[in-house]
């Protein structure tokens, strides 16, 4: 779960500054290609190894009892992280792997933080849960995951938690007619879409939906109710080899230039466009490879 800032917000350094997360040279904003390489990791941490080990341990020393105190209570919310973050306890809390990985993946989104779950429902149901509360409305796009749905319709409401729904691709409800709906209901704390829908690939306006988030009124407590739009975004298979296709991203709904489902489309077809030129020009370079074999054989003197 991440918050998407773009480059022109984007700070050159990221909130835990270390030097292995520098995200410029000077006031040059570097690629995600060329983070890549080495983003979240020091060498020196590793007895100078190039590439990170693999930490195949469950738990970490800590160099004094002091530490290991602090550690824990900053786990548990006791106490607040200094500038250099948080310290190794248990791999099921933090690992130097997962660290990287969760650091790298800020990169392609151009995020503040990430945070990589075992599984897609783990990421789901834990943003689910942090920032509602019993009263509140979550308006949802549908059809879903029969996971999602599962958590959406069996076990939210058991926490006093309502739910509203609309159709991806168009259909009634609308997002316009479940936001009204949602309102009657309780604040609206969050907008939850799954784009493409599954199993229909209906899209979702994203654009749309982060436009309403923003226009809805604070409610009693001073809150913006609703300045968040929870995405699970399905990924062209091969992007993020090794990860699954279907993840879980956190976006504020703060204006930040977010692709409509008109501009996915027109990339979509133009990267569609490029492939058939690639490979109309690979035909093209067959078919004279083949007649230049033809004119050779045809040139060559009999026996």
């Amino acid at each position: 779960m991440a918050t998407i800032k773009y480059p022109d917000e984007m700070s050159h350094t990221t909130p835990a500054e270390k030097p292995y997360r520098h995200r410029a040279i000077g006031d040059h904003v570097l690629h995600p290609e060329t983070q890549m390489m080495g983003y979240g990791y020091d060498p020196k941490l590793s007895e100078g190894s190039v590439k990170c080990p693999i930490f195949m341990t469950s738990t970490f020393a800590f160099r004094t009892a002091e530490d290991g105190k602090a550690f824990f209570e900053q786990v548990h919310g006791l106490r607040e992280k200094g500038p250099e973050g948080g310290g190794l306890i248990y791999s099921r809390i933090n690992n130097p792997d997962i660290e990287i990985l969760e650091d790298r993946l800020t990169l392609w989104d151009r995020a503040e933080a990430s945070a990589v779950f075992a599984s897609g429902m783990g990421a789901i149901a834990s943003m689910l849960l942090t920032f509602l509360r019993p009263g509140d409305a979550l308006v949802h796009s549908e059809p879903m995951y029969g996971g999602t749905e599962a958590l959406l319709e069996q076990f939210l409401p058991q926490f006093g938690i309502h739910r509203i729904g609309f159709m991806a691709g168009g259909g009634h409800p609308t997002l316009e007619e479940a936001v009204a709906e949602g309102k009657t209901k309780g604040p609206i704390r969050m907008i939850f879409i799954e784009t493409p829908a599954n199993p229909t690939n209906g899209l979702v306006d994203i654009r749309a939906c982060a436009d309403i988030a923003k226009s809805i009124e604070p409610d009693a407590r001073g809150d913006l109710p609703c300045r968040r739009l929870g995405l699970s975004v399905g990924i062209r298979p091969g992007s993020y080899e090794g990860v699954e296709t279907r993840w879980l991203r956190f976006i504020d709904a703060d204006g930040s230039p977010l692709e409509t489902t008109e501009e996915a489309a027109a990339r979509a077809g133009a990267r569609a466009d490029d492939e058939k030129r690639r490979a109309d020009d690979e035909k093209r370079r067959a078919d004279e490879a083949e007649r230049r074999l033809a004119e050779l054989a045809r040139l060559r003197p009999g026996p």
